[in-house]
């Protein structure tokens, strides 16, 4: 088994739940990582679909960018497959039912997995000149940022996102990289509650990358320094699997 992957193929409910905790009250920091400095402003919207076969969104943002208004729709995936193309469109054509068309919308896959997407992204049909289809929608692998892609969002919250990018660093030696993820939080700005919320979450995101059992070990000490049960992360973790095992 080559170091630095996990040793089965995990399921992406908890690290669905992981990232929407992150981004409670960090969603200028998403914004800025995928547009860029230009953004001045970015609130969450409504996630909830139109179409009762469709599952909610995973985030749907309205941001100012370069004083331009913009819909920015991201969807977390623990992999790129053949099928997410057919769901972004939909996901397209459902938000611009919703909201209309005089918004552009700026549509992300982003990647948490360790694996480089390769699946197609686009779709194009030309029937004739008068019918035809032009649609893309972009696709942000995390092992492919670097470090300062993070850290300069000047959102400490997206700290717990650190475990999954720097693909290189992390694969030449999986713990030492995570030993420095798990400084870079702990010496973090964030007040202790939000502080515990970014470790844990980064623990959570870290098996998609490490073996679970190297994760547990490294992030046990950093862990210990707080009371995790009345972190926003275990509890909303918690909460789905009970609900979940009803």
């Amino acid at each position: 088994m080559r170091a630095g992957k996990p040793d089965h193929r995990p399921s992406c409910k908890p690290y669905d739940r992981s990232m929407k905790s992150i981004l409670a009250g960090a969603e200028p920091g998403l914004a800025r990582l995928l547009l860029g400095p230009g953004v001045t402003t970015a609130r969450p919207l409504p996630t909830e679909t139109s179409r009762v076969e469709m599952r909610h969104r995973d985030v749907l943002l309205d941001v100012v960018w370069n004083g331009q208004p913009v819909l920015v729709h991201v969807e977390f995936q623990v992999s790129h497959g053949r099928h997410m193309l057919s769901r972004m469109l939909r996901y397209y054509a459902d938000v611009i039912s919703s909201r209309g068309t005089r918004i552009p919308v700026y549509q992300v896959a982003l990647c948490l997995g360790s694996t480089v997407p390769t699946s197609a992204t686009y779709l194009c049909h030309r029937f004739a000149d008068d019918s035809y289809l032009d649609y893309r929608y972009r696709v942000v692998a995390l092992g492919g940022l670097s470090w300062n892609d993070i850290i300069g969002t000047g959102c400490p919250r997206l700290w717990a996102l650190l475990p999954l990018v720097e693909r290189q660093r992390r694969r030449a030696d999986p713990e030492a990289y995570l030993r420095a993820c798990v400084e870079k939080i702990a010496s973090s700005p964030l007040p202790p509650e939000e502080k515990c919320d970014t470790a844990l979450a980064a623990s959570v995101l870290a098996g998609l990358v490490v073996q679970r059992d190297r994760v547990d070990r490294i992030f046990k000490e950093v862990l210990a320094m707080f009371d995790i049960t009345k972190s926003s992360t275990y509890q909303l973790l918690t909460e789905k699997a009970h609900e979940e095992g009803r």
